[in-house]
């Protein structure tokens, strides 16, 4: 009797995992369609699970590595779906044995995850504050759009929410005083609330935006202005970075970079690992921990004061 062969279809309906975010299963389902058409490419045939053997699975480590040209944590990036899919594979006995399981992890030297410097920092906020000086002489009707971004910016480098989470976040999350405010985060990773303290400059960005936000269908405290009133997506974020990236010359500029930036400048100013896991929501203190690797500007200022 004819093996049955187990399809992309079958293999990517194993990432329905309860609990998982959206953005993660996407990752996870767009690297494994790329290996999956790697696979067909070099072997000439359609894919099926069962015929993937642990040489396959080296020789993809090696053109991730050598053809690519990616860092060893990148090539671990890429290879945790394939990890995934296999075990739970092998859980369900839809395999015998798992052939990723002798694929020797690549030793790598940890790294700080990128962030903005003080410098860049500042030169980020002078460019986004003479924008808007010019947006209010200049555009009577649209400067409000450039106001939502600036405070945007401000809001993600002072509480270092992920960016599915600044999208999630409503009107009803926030609490805001003089003095202090917080909000809460119903939708964190693992579907974990949490309290995030908000600072001056949090407050501050947020008075701006709720001053200007136009009146809208939705209570999501983000929303589009000029092109109807509905929720602002994760796309239009990372556009709205990637524009003030270009403005402020950065080399890098994301909402993931916000939210390391966020994490470093309390790792810099003395805060505990426990209390800067807490405010990131991570569950593993271990995340965090990649957070007091020295970056090339620390040791490079380290060697300086010699």
């Amino acid at each position: 009797m004819e093996e049955v062969s187990i399809t992309l279809t079958q293999s990517l309906a194993l990432y329905e995992k309860p609990g998982w975010a959206s953005s993660t299963k996407k990752d996870y389902v767009r690297d494994f369609k790329y290996f999956a058409t790697n696979w067909e490419e070099r072997r000439q045939e359609v894919f099926d699970l069962k015929k993937i053997s642990d040489r396959d699975l080296r020789d993809y480590q090696d053109y991730l590595q050598g053809e690519l040209g990616l860092r060893t944590s990148s090539v671990e990036k890429k290879l945790a779906p394939l990890r995934f899919i296999f075990k739970q594979a092998l859980r369900k006995r839809w395999i015998m044995e798992n052939p990723i399981e002798e694929l020797r992890r690549i030793k790598h030297v940890e790294t700080a995850p990128r962030s903005l410097s003080k410098n860049e920092q500042a030169a980020l906020m002078r460019v986004i504050k003479k924008e808007l000086e010019v947006a209010l002489l200049r555009y009577p009707t649209r400067w409000r759009t450039y106001q939502r971004d600036a405070s945007l910016v401000d809001f993600l480098l002072n509480t270092g929410l992920r960016v599915n989470e600044a999208c999630e976040v409503r009107l009803g999350d926030i609490q805001l005083s003089e003095r202090k405010g917080n909000l809460l985060v119903r939708k964190g990773k693992g579907r974990k609330e949490r309290r995030v303290p908000l600072n001056l400059h949090a407050r501050h960005a947020l008075q701006e935006w709720l001053a200007v936000r136009p009146e809208s269908d939705t209570d999501h405290l983000w929303t589009a202005v000029e092109r109807g009133n509905g929720a602002l997506s994760e796309r239009s974020v990372q556009r709205i970075l990637a524009r003030y990236k270009t403005l402020a010359g950065l080399e890098r500029f994301s909402p993931h970079i916000c939210r390391h930036t966020f994490a470093k400048n309390l790792i810099d100013e003395g805060a505990g690992l426990e209390k800067v896991a807490k405010l990131l929501g991570h569950a593993n203190l271990n995340t965090t921990r990649i957070y007091i690797t020295p970056t090339e500007h620390d040791l490079a200022l380290a060697v300086e004061k010699l």
